[in-house]
């Protein structure tokens, strides 16, 4: 395509441009006469006799300078009279020489514009035409004739469309032969280079649209071997990201499976001994056996209502109704609810608010319901006797919560994981004391939808730090 366009931009370059240089060259043809025409203008001082009695010598001039000199312009077989005239000599009538025959019978008639010539034309220093076809005057190109910086007037010649000249015409056909030689080459030498490029360009995506069809068939364990830097080597990498995120859902999709069964599983198995026992009068219905039906009745009711939030989490269901509140009111007021619980394990608590009017935009409900599993994280996972330490310090637009309890703490490979559903550290967490092990992963949800961030790391006091940043 950019071949065809070259060459047909080409070819009308070339063309306005031959002509361009075709009439240049006509115009220089006619110095002579525009020099001899200006020598008897300034003789004489007017145009008249260029349009009365002595037109003869503008016929004359017009022959002798322009047809035997620019056959072009004229019919080349047609040949100039004898006879010759000296500018200087228009007042000299017995050497004037005799009109053409085929215009001996044209009389000039007033003012009237005299068609002496079809090829060229003359106009005073005012435009107005002495001499020419007026109905062809759009089509001339005029040439000014200036003596010490006036213009006496205006030569002008008819513009070609066409070459006539034969010479020219061969040079011109010529050139477009080799213009369109030129482009077949250069067509034909990018088909060479366009086929093996595409070839080349085309064996990597090949083995992108492979791995795809195998992604979709769900074999994530397949990678691309990324062999250039360029966009389709970065595509490359992205895929085999895009492979491992896959895998690792998978993964983390059947371990979720297996844990929900396995957490639901437990209470089930303990209803069910519990009361086939019953039935079977291996133990008497008290109410000693009719608390422990209750009991694990609330297990796993509390287990379906934590997995029924944190899936309402995943998919952003969780309805939040923001405000402007003081989380710093929120958060003591939180720990005075929970602080039966926090007696019974005679864990002490300090609430440091560097700012007591610390205000953030938040849900309270929400914020509650995070205060709150953080609290039952620590009273369930933290020893007897121990220690807990809160701090709230307002930063910039934002705030950051500081959350750390004392020992038992947890190993770096458990820590990293506290926060995936169904999680339990084993030397800390088990099924008859801790929890359902979704406490820390509504958290995380409950953070991310106030665009906050939370981490959790070793604490100096033995335990666990839990640090919440929320942006404003």
């Amino acid at each position: 395509m950019l071949a065809l366009i070259m060459y047909a931009l080409m070819l009308r370059s070339f063309s306005d441009g031959f002509m361009h240089y075709v009439e240049k060259t006509e115009s220089q043809k006619l110095i002579p006469f525009i020099n001899a025409i200006t020598l008897i203008y300034e003789e004489q001082g007017h145009w008249d006799w260029a349009k009365t009695q002595q037109q003869h010598q503008w016929r004359f001039l017009v022959d002798k300078h322009i047809r035997e000199m620019a056959p072009s312009l004229h019919n080349p077989a047609r040949q100039p009279p004898p006879h010759t005239l000296h500018p200087r000599d228009h007042n000299r009538p017995h050497q004037r020489p005799p009109p053409p025959r085929d215009r001996q019978n044209h009389k000039p008639q007033g003012n009237r514009f005299l068609v002496v010539d079809t090829h060229v034309y003359l106009k005073d220093k005012l435009n107005q035409l002495i001499i020419g076809n007026p109905k062809q005057i759009n089509t001339v190109h005029w040439i000014p004739m200036t003596k010490a910086g006036e213009t006496l007037g205006y030569i002008g010649y008819a513009k070609k469309n066409i070459l006539s000249n034969q010479l020219d015409t061969l040079f011109v056909e010529e050139q477009q032969r080799n213009f369109l030689l030129i482009a077949l080459s250069l067509i034909f030498l990018s088909a060479l280079i366009a086929l093996p490029a595409a070839s080349l360009f085309l064996r990597p995506l090949n083995r992108v649209s492979k791995m795809l069809a195998k992604i979709a068939k769900g074999d994530y364990t397949k990678r691309l071997k990324i062999i250039s830097r360029d966009e389709i080597g970065d595509l490359g990498k992205d895929l085999n990201s895009l492979t491992i995120t896959l895998e690792k859902n998978l993964h983390a999709r059947q371990q979720w499976v297996a844990d929900i069964s396995h957490e639901l599983r437990t209470p089930v198995a303990i209803l069910k001994g519990e009361i086939e026992a019953m039935q079977d009068g291996i133990r008497r219905v008290t109410d000693t056996t009719l608390s422990s039906l209750q009991h694990e009745i609330e297990r796993l009711t509390r287990l379906i209502n934590d997995l029924h939030e944190l899936t309402l989490a995943d998919i952003g269901a969780l309805s939040y109704q923001k405000e402007v509140l003081n989380f710093c009111d929120l958060l003591q007021d939180r720990v005075d609810t929970q602080k039966n619980n926090l007696d019974q394990r005679a864990i002490r608590v300090t609430v440091n608010c560097s700012n007591p009017k610390v205000k953030m935009i938040g849900d309270a409900k929400r914020l509650e319901q995070l205060i709150d599993n953080l609290l039952q994280n620590t009273i369930r996972y933290t020893d007897k006797s121990g220690f807990l330490s809160i701090v709230l310090v307002k930063k910039n637009k934002g705030c950051t919560l500081t959350w750390e309890d004392s020992s038992p703490g947890v190993s770096d490979v458990d820590l990293v994981k506290l926060t995936d559903p169904l999680y339990r550290a084993e030397q800390s967490r088990n099924r008859n004391t801790g929890g359902s092990g979704l406490g820390l992963a509504i958290c995380k949800k409950i953070v991310e939808a106030h665009q906050g961030v939370i981490s959790i790391a070793h604490s100096t006091l033995g335990g666990i730090a839990i640090k919440i940043t929320f942006p404003n």
